[in-house]
């Protein structure tokens, strides 16, 4: 039997009552619904579909799912969407491994293609909706990694970590690892980031956060941060034929002393500034550009800043 390893998010999740993902099921349409919109404009912008994250067809997801859940695949109508999913949850997640959570859908939402443990074997990274808690996740969210093996699909690992939108990396070495995008929202507060997600074999998959906004509007105050991560591309910035990373980042900074602060209905926010963040592919890691170091440490101190003012 192989083993599973369990890769977990750093940063704090706020409890859920244990049906909630159930119960939000249907309205799940939209994410969908966007998650097409990201594919086509990825054709549009002439990247490959499976070197970025995307919806499944049908036939992909049937194959996907077969390997992995324990009583058959199962299929729902939910208006001009079919559903396809394992219900119950399969056992390597933390529902499933519950005598009284196992109940749910295990919805394959994106997939994306690549050699992530080896050179030249074929694999997949399947993002699943469901099955797994806000405490341990950004969003009800699981990632498996499959190897494809005399034609059929194989569970390699299973980490609790989002990966719908990412994007391959391939390193000179010939394996892949992914860049992917996460997000996290709160009451009064939201946060975006960009990481980098490695399989390593037997030590699991290794993720480094490389930036990461945070918006903190919903809190109301006087003062208010907004940022967003609203395009991260994969590209050969030092001509040495590696992919690097550079990130565009927007950012509100609003401020307002009426007694909604800066919620008030009459309240315009000023003007988004943008600015762009590089990364150097260094040894398989990778470092921010020297000519990015600066405005970085700007940007985050201001978040730590923002997210202090709460406290």
């Amino acid at each position: 039997m192989e083993m599973v390893s369990y890769t977990h998010r750093r940063v704090e999740r706020e409890a859920a009552a244990p049906r909630l993902y159930t119960a939000m099921r249907p309205a799940l349409g939209i994410t969908f619904a966007v998650a097409w919109i990201l594919a086509v404009a990825a054709f549009a912008a002439g990247q490959s579909p499976t070197r970025v994250s995307h919806p499944p067809t049908y036939e992909e997801a049937r194959e996907l799912l077969k390997a992995i859940c324990p009583n058959g695949v199962r299929a729902d109508h939910l208006g001009p969407i079919t559903y396809q999913a394992c219900s119950p949850c399969p056992r390597f997640t933390t529902r499933g491994a519950s005598a009284r959570l196992w109940k749910g859908y295990f919805d394959l939402h994106t997939v994306v293609y690549g050699s992530f443990s080896a050179p030249g074997a074929q694999e997949a990274v399947g993002d699943f909706l469901g099955c797994e808690d806000h405490a341990t996740t950004a969003d009800f969210q699981g990632s498996v990694l499959y190897r494809k093996t005399a034609g059929r699909w194989q569970m390699l690992d299973y980490a609790r970590t989002e990966t719908s939108q990412c994007k391959v990396a391939r390193l000179p070495s010939g394996r892949d690892i992914l860049v992917c995008k996460g997000f996290m929202g709160h009451a009064d507060e939201a946060e975006e980031w960009i990481f980098s997600f490695e399989f390593q074999g037997s030590a699991g998959w290794r993720e480094i956060d490389l930036f990461a906004v945070t918006s903190t509007w919903g809190a109301c105050g006087p003062t208010a941060i907004v940022g967003s991560i609203p395009r991260f591309e994969l590209r050969d910035l030092n001509h040495d034929g590696t992919p690097n990373l550079s990130i565009t980042t927007k950012v509100i900074r609003e401020e307002h002393r009426g007694k909604m602060g800066v919620c008030a209905g009459d309240f315009a926010p000023p003007a988004a500034k943008t600015y762009r963040i590089d990364f150097l592919l260094e040894q398989g890691t990778f470092v921010v550009a020297p000519w990015s170091a600066e405005v970085k440490e700007i940007l985050e101190q201001e978040f730590r800043v923002a997210r202090g003012e709460r406290k």
